[in-house]
């Protein structure tokens, strides 16, 4: 053990260098050394154990999408599809991921048509257009339906498009976003500040037109033109366009 040190330390003194090795150690190299105490019993060791330089090694998740197809396609005509899809059932339910398994076993046991079902049934998920919680109170406003005939019309459609109507606890939230701030409410009088009136009622326009706002170029500032105006009899404000 002492000589293998000996060598180290001169193999690091001399910068790894095989020439400059030889030049500088020259005379301690012509000596005789005695390997007895440097013999160890060890196991022979295979090209396995011999660490290799070069990039280390990447998951199968950051591989680029060309590594991964080849990689998958080595693996698809080594194995059977039948043992594909077990391992993947397999794998999906030792995850925790239970419902995608149930269909991966559900594609492997069943006929070939059905995974033109699964496809069939889903694009005609995503085809399924449904009503802005807006767009329901707006509808609600303006046919004058009660929480009652909301909630049958709601119920009476779900069964041909369940995504059409949102939920009444929906419009409930969205309710919640039309109310200015600064309300004073109480038993004799309601009462809120212009300025906040305002204030929301710009708010809210922007929003309703954000898609037409965004499409004006270079638009840094907008200015409102506001009116209100007083009924005949008392003069007193009655509106605020």
């Amino acid at each position: 053990m002492r000589l293998s040190h000996d060598i180290r330390m001169r193999w690091e003194r001399c910068g790894r260098s095989t020439k400059k090795f030889i030049e500088q150690e020259s005379q301690w190299l012509s000596k005789n050394h005695d390997f007895k105490d440097c013999i160890l019993d060890v196991e022979p060791c295979t090209s396995r154990d011999i660490p290799r330089p070069g990039r280390p090694t990447k998951t199968f998740a950051e591989l680029s999408i060309r590594t991964r197809k080849r990689k998958a396609k080595e693996l698809m005509n080594n194995v059977d599809n039948d043992q594909l899809l077990m391992a993947a059932e397999l794998k999906l339910r030792s995850s925790g991921k239970r419902n995608s398994a149930k269909i991966v076993e559900e594609l492997s046991s069943a006929s070939p048509s059905r995974g033109t079902a699964y496809k069939k049934s889903r694009l005609s998920d995503e085809n399924k257009k449904s009503l802005t919680p807006d767009q329901a109170i707006a509808m609600i406003v303006d046919s004058n339906l009660s929480t009652h005939e909301y909630s049958m019309i709601r119920q009476h459609t779900s069964e041909v498009n369940r995504k059409i109507y949102p939920s009444y606890n929906c419009l409930k939230e969205s309710k919640v976003l039309c109310y200015p701030e600064k309300i004073t409410v109480t038993e004799t009088y309601a009462e809120i500040e212009l300025q906040s009136l305002i204030d929301h009622s710009l708010r809210r326009l922007c929003l309703a037109q954000e898609e037409v706002l965004l499409s004006i170029p270079e638009v840094n500032e907008l200015n409102a033109i506001i009116k209100w105006g007083c009924d005949g009899a008392e003069h007193s404000c009655y509106s605020l366009e």
